[in-house]
C-alpha cells in the first residue's frame, strides 16, 4: 500500500479502514514510509506525505475540500465519512486520485461497497488476508496477487503454532485453562514474555464460567476481563496492566479485533472457537505474527459446538499440524476466490456498464432443447431495440454463459399521458449446458419464456421442454409436498386456470384427478438425498426455487444439477404424482391409530438448550424433553405423556375448530426460557405446534392433514429378522445402569455387537432419546449409523399384536429426520452423553466418552449412511399378519424416502 504511494508521489489516495485503531497505524505508517524508509527502500532525502485523518463528519463541502487539499493521504473509516452529507461524499470523492481499501473483506457491507462503487472509474487497490466472506457475498475486484502464508512462515514473518487440543466429555472449559497455565508457565520458564488471552464468544458466559476459572487456578498472573460493556476507562486499565505485565492473562470477549497489535499475546486459549474461516485465519495470524524472540505461538481448542464452517473440519481434528493445515485452508480459500476470478476473467467484454458482481439471479430458468452443440451468444441483444441496451452483452465462451441488461418502456395505466412512461430494467442471463445440449435463459421479465432468445442463440430448432418432460425436474424428490397447483381445464374456457394455495392444495389435487384438468405449475418441497428440498416447475417449460443465487456461478451450477434429470426419459410423471403427499384440511380426528408425537423436525432441530422445562422443583433442557403415547386409540382426544427427566405429566390433542389443540389433563408443566417469565406447556405447544403421526402413513400438524394416496404396501418379510431371545423377559424393556441380561434392549444389544465392528455404542434410553441404542463406525468416505428402538412385548409369548408395534415404528418416523442434520443428532448424543458423565452415569457400551467425542470431526467429513432397526420380540415372524406387515412397510418406506437408509425388524421366529 505505502510503496505503490511511494512510487507515484503524485498520487493524491483515501485509504479506507475498518477501526479506529487501524486508522491510527495506517496514518502513522504513511508518515514515515513505515518499513520503506527503514529498509533503505526510500532515501533518506525523501519527503514524507502529509497524511490527514477523517474522525468525524465534515460541516459542509468547503470545510471539507479546505483539509483534503492540504494532504497527500487521507485515512478514514466508512463510519467517519457517512457521517457526512451525501454532498460531502460526493464531493470528497472527487477529491482522489486512488482508493486504497484495508481489510477488504468488508465490501460486503453495504456503506463500505457504496463508498468503493462511488469511486469507479478510478484505480481501486484492495487489500486483505482472507478474500472471501461467509456469507458469499463477492468482495469484487481482480485477484492480482496473493502472498503464500507458507512463503511468510518461511521468512519468519509468522512464526510457527503448536497446537493442542483439549478433548474431554466433562470440564471443557477447566481442561482448556489449565492447559493455558501450564503453557504459560513452560514459555515464562524458556524465557519468553508470552501473554495468554482466553476467547470466549458471550460476556455472561465470560464472567461467570470462565473468568473465575482464571481467577482460581492462576492467581500469580493477576487475570483480567474484557468486554464491550465495560466503560473506555476500565478497558483501558486493563489493556495498560497488560502493557506493564501486572498481568499475564485476559479473558476477552470480542475485543482486541482488528487493528490490536500486541505481539506477546502468544497462547490462545480458544474457549469458544470462531466459526468462520475468514475470521479464525485472522484471528490465528494475530498470533502467529512477530519475531523469532518471542518464541512460537500455542492454540489451546476444544471441541467446538456444531454451526462452524466445515473448511474448518481439519484444523480442530485431533491432532493435526496447523502449520500445514493453515496453509492448505489459507491457499484453498484463495484457490476458491482464484476459480471465481478465472469464471470471471471468462467474459472477454470488459465494457460492462454494470457489475456482474453485482446481479443476483434468482434460481429459476426457461429451459430449451437445442438439436446442436452451436451457439451464438452476441446475438442475445437480437430481439431488444438497440438503443434499450444499458448493459451490452457479456460473454464467457468456455462456460457458455452471457448476459445482458435491457431497459423497458410502457405506458402507465393510470392515465393518458405520454410524456409519462414506466420505466423497467431487466437482467436476461443464459447458460449452453452444450453437454446435455439443453439451454437454460433466465429473465427478470416473467412476461415471457423468452424463446427469441432462445432462438437467436441456438437457431429456429431450440424447443422449449415443457409438458411432460419439464415435470421430471421433481422426479428425484422423494414425499413431494405440493404447497401451490396451478390447473388448467382443458374443456370449459369459462374457467380455465385456477390457482390453489395452501390448505386449499388438497383441492386442486382432488379436481386434477378429473380428466378435464391439467397441472400448470407446481411448487414442492420435499427430499432429494437425504436434504430437505424445495423447487417449482410450469408445464410451459420454466423451473424454479425461490432462492436468489449470489453470483451468475451458482446460477449455472444449479442449472447443471438438473440437466441429467431433464434428460432422464426413463422417469415416470405418473409414479411422480402418485407419489405425492396431499394435504388438506383438518376438519375431524383422523380414525386412525396415533404412532408418535413430537415436535416440527424444523421446531426441533433449532431448539436450545437454554429453554428448559420445569416439573415442580426440577428443569430439563426442553430439547430433552419426549412426548410419549399413553393410547393408540382410533377415536377420541389423543392422550400422552410430557415426559422430563424422571417426571410423565399427562396431555391430550383434540381437534377444535380445524385445528389440533392442546391441553393438560391435570397439572400443567412450565417451560421456562432465559430472562422470560414461565410459559405452560399447553399454550407453547398451541403457538409452537407439535407433529403427530398415523398409521397409513398420514401425519398431522397445526390445522393441515397430509396423506400419501397410494395402497398399502407391506414389508419384505425378509426384513423380519428372529433373533435368540432365550434368557430374556420380553416384558421388560430397559437395561438400566447394571445392565440387566435378562432385558429387550440388553439382548438387542448383543445382536447389534454381531453385525458390525462399531467404534462406539451408546444406549441412550432415557427422555428425549435419539434411540435406545446408538452405534457408529467409519467404512472409507462413510459414516455408519444404526439406531435401534427397543420395546418389550404386551403378552408373554409372541404374536401378532398390532398395538405391540405402534411406539416403535412412531419411533422410527421421528428418527428418520435426524438424516437431515446428522451434526445435530451427533452433538446433541455427546451433550446427552456428557450430562450423563458429569452426574455419575455411563452409556458407553463400546468405546469412550471421549472417541464418542471424535465424532463431531467425523460428522462433518463423511457421508452419513443411516440403519433404523426395531427391536420387538413379541412379534412372531411367522405369526403376522396384513395389519403387522403393512404397518412395517410404511415405516420401511419413511425410512427409505426421508434417511435414504435401511430398515429391518429384530423380532421372534
Amino acid at each position: 500500500m505505502i510503496a505503490s504511494f511511494a512510487h507515484d508521489g503524485s498520487m493524491r489516495v483515501l485509504v479506507l479502514v475498518p477501526t479506529t485503531a487501524l486508522r491510527i497505524q495506517i496514518a502513522e505508517a504513511f508518515e514515515k514510509y513505515g518499513v520503506l524508509a527503514n529498509t533503505g527502500v526510500v532515501g533518506e532525502g525523501a519527503e514524507f506525505p502529509v497524511v490527514g485523518r477523517i474522525e468525524h463528519a465534515f460541516s459542509n463541502v468547503n470545510s471539507m475540500k479546505d483539509f483534503v487539499s492540504r494532504c497527500n493521504v487521507v485515512v478514514a473509516t466508512s463510519e467517519a465519512i457517512i457521517a457526512s452529507s451525501n454532498a460531502v461524499v460526493r464531493a470528497l470523492n472527487r477529491e482522489f486520485s486512488h482508493l486504497f481499501v484495508d481489510e477488504a473483506h468488508h465490501l460486503g457491507s453495504p456503506s463500505w461497497a457504496h463508498i468503493r462503487d462511488s469511486f469507479a472509474p478510478k484505480p481501486i487497490l484492495q487489500f486483505t488476508a482472507t478474500p472471501y466472506r461467509t456469507d458469499g457475498v463477492p468482495i469484487g475486484g481482480r485477484l492480482i496477487y496473493s502472498f503464500p502464508l507458507r512463503k511468510a512462515q518461511e521468512l519468519g514473518y509468522f512464526q510457527q503454532i503448536n497446537y493442542i487440543a483439549a478433548t474431554t466429555m466433562v470440564d471443557q472449559d477447566l481442561l482448556v485453562a489449565r492447559t493455558a497455565i501450564e503453557k504459560l508457565h513452560e514459555d515464562r520458564a524458556a524465557g519468553y514474555d508470552h501473554l495468554v488471552m482466553a476467547r470466549v464468544q458471550f460476556i455472561n458466559r465470560a464472567q461467570d464460567e470462565v473468568f473465575p476459572i482464571y481467577e482460581e487456578l492462576a492467581a500469580e498472573f493477576h487475570p483480567k476481563l474484557i468486554h464491550s460493556r465495560m466503560s473506555s476507562a476500565d478497558r483501558n486499565s486493563v489493556l495498560e496492566a497488560i502493557n506493564r505485565r501486572e498481568s499475564r492473562i485476559v479473558v476477552c470477549v470480542d475485543m482486541l479485533g482488528e487493528g490490536f497489535d500486541l505481539p506477546e499475546l502468544k497462547i490462545a486459549a480458544l474457549h469458544d472457537p470462531h466459526r468462520t474461516l475468514g475470521v479464525s485465519l485472522q484471528f490465528i495470524g494475530r498470533f502467529s505474527r512477530g519475531s523469532t524472540q518471542l518464541g512460537p505461538a500455542t492454540a489451546i481448542v476444544p471441541k467446538p459446538e456444531p454451526g462452524f464452517d466445515p473448511r474448518l473440519n481439519g484444523l480442530f481434528a485431533e491432532d493435526p499440524d496447523w502449520n500445514e493445515v493453515l496453509h492448505v485452508l489459507a491457499t484453498g480459500a484463495v484457490e476458491v476466490v482464484e476459480e471465481n476470478d478465472q469464471f470471471d476473467a471468462g467474459f472477454t467484454d470488459a465494457d460492462e456498464t454494470i457489475s456482474r458482481h453485482s446481479l443476483r439471479p434468482k434460481m429459476s430458468a426457461a429451459v430449451y432443447r437445442v438439436p446442436t452443440t452451436d451457439w451464438n451468444p452476441e446475438r442475445i441483444s437480437e430481439p431488444f431495440p438497440p438503443d434499450d441496451i444499458v448493459s451490452p452483452p457479456s460473454v464467457n465462451h468456455e462456460r457458455k454463459v452471457v448476459w445482458l441488461v435491457v431497459e423497458k418502456r410502457s405506458p402507465i395505466h393510470w392515465g393518458s399521458l405520454k410524456t409519462i412512461e414506466n420505466t423497467e430494467f431487466h437482467l436476461h442471463l443464459a447458460h449452453f449446458d452444450s453437454d446435455q445440449n439443453l439451454l437454460y435463459i433466465y429473465t427478470s421479465d416473467l412476461k415471457s419464456l423468452q424463446k427469441d432468445i432462445a432462438e437467436a442463440i441456438c437457431g429456429e430448432d431450440a424447443e422449449v421442454v415443457s409438458d411432460t418432460p419439464i415435470f421430471r425436474a421433481l422426479s428425484q424428490i422423494k414425499r413431494p409436498l405440493p404447497t401451490t397447483i396451478g390447473l388448467l381445464d382443458l374443456r370449459h374456457r369459462a374457467r380455465r386456470f385456477s390457482m390453489f394455495v395452501g390448505s386449499d392444495v388438497y383441492e386442486g389435487f382432488a379436481t386434477a384427478d378429473q380428466q378435464s384438468k391439467s397441472h400448470t405449475n407446481l411448487n414442492v418441497v420435499g427430499y432429494e438425498d437425504g436434504e430437505r428440498v424445495s423447487l417449482g416447475v410450469a408445464r410451459k417449460g420454466r423451473v424454479w426455487n425461490h432462492q436468489a443465487a449470489q453470483s451468475i456461478q451458482q446460477w449455472v451450477s444449479w442449472c447443471q444439477h438438473l440437466s441429467p434429470k431433464l434428460n432422464d426419459e426413463s422417469a415416470d410423471l405418473e409414479a411422480i404424482f402418485r407419489n405425492f403427499v396431499r394435504p388438506q384440511p383438518l376438519e375431524e380426528r383422523p380414525e386412525l391409530s396415533p404412532l408418535a408425537i413430537d415436535w416440527p423436525w424444523i421446531a426441533f432441530a433449532e431448539m436450545s438448550v437454554a429453554v428448559q422445562v420445569v416439573v415442580g422443583d426440577e428443569s430439563h433442557p426442553l430439547i430433552d424433553a419426549e412426548f410419549r403415547l399413553t393410547s393408540h386409540e382410533t377415536d377420541g382426544p389423543i392422550q400422552f405423556n410430557a415426559c422430563s427427566g424422571p417426571a410423565e405429566v399427562p396431555y391430550e390433542a383434540t381437534v377444535d375448530d380445524g385445528k389440533l389443540r392442546f391441553s393438560a389433563v391435570g397439572d400443567e408443566v412450565h417451560v421456562k426460557r432465559m430472562r422470560s417469565d414461565p410459559e405452560v406447556l399447553s399454550d407453547y405447544l398451541n403457538r409452537e405446534g407439535a407433529m403427530i403421526w398415523f398409521e397409513n402413513e398420514t401425519f398431522v400438524e397445526g390445522s393441515t392433514i397430509f396423506e400419501l394416496d397410494r395402497a398399502a404396501t407391506p414389508i419384505d418379510q425378509t426384513k423380519l429378522v428372529p433373533i435368540n431371545w432365550g434368557g430374556v423377559n420380553i416384558r421388560r424393556e430397559s437395561q438400566g445402569q447394571d445392565r440387566d441380561p435378562s432385558t429387550v434392549q440388553a439382548r438387542a444389544a448383543q445382536h447389534l455387537a454381531t453385525l458390525d465392528a462399531w467404534d462406539v455404542v451408546v444406549d441412550d434410553d432415557t427422555s428425549g432419546e435419539i434411540a435406545d441404542l446408538v452405534a457408529m463406525r467409519v467404512e472409507g468416505e462413510s459414516l455408519i449409523i444404526q439406531l435401534v428402538h427397543c420395546k418389550f412385548s404386551s403378552q408373554d409369548d409372541p404374536g401378532a399384536r398390532v398395538k405391540d408395534l405402534y411406539e416403535v415404528c412412531g419411533q422410527t418416523h421421528r428418527s428418520a429426520h435426524y438424516r437431515q442434520d446428522v451434526a445435530a443428532m451427533v452433538a446433541n448424543l455427546v451433550r446427552r452423553e456428557r450430562r450423563r458423565q458429569e452426574i455419575g452415569r455411563d452409556g458407553m457400551l463400546l468405546g469412550t466418552p471421549d472417541e464418542l467425542l471424535e465424532f463431531q470431526d467425523l460428522v462433518r467429513t463423511k457421508r452419513a449412511v443411516f440403519r433404523i432397526s426395531i427391536a420387538q420380540p413379541g412379534l412372531s415372524k411367522a405369526a403376522a399378519g396384513p395389519n403387522q406387515l403393512n404397518l412395517l412397510g410404511a415405516a420401511d418406506l419413511y425410512v427409505s424416502d426421508i434417511a435414504v437408509g435401511v430398515f429391518d425388524v429384530w423380532c421372534s421366529a
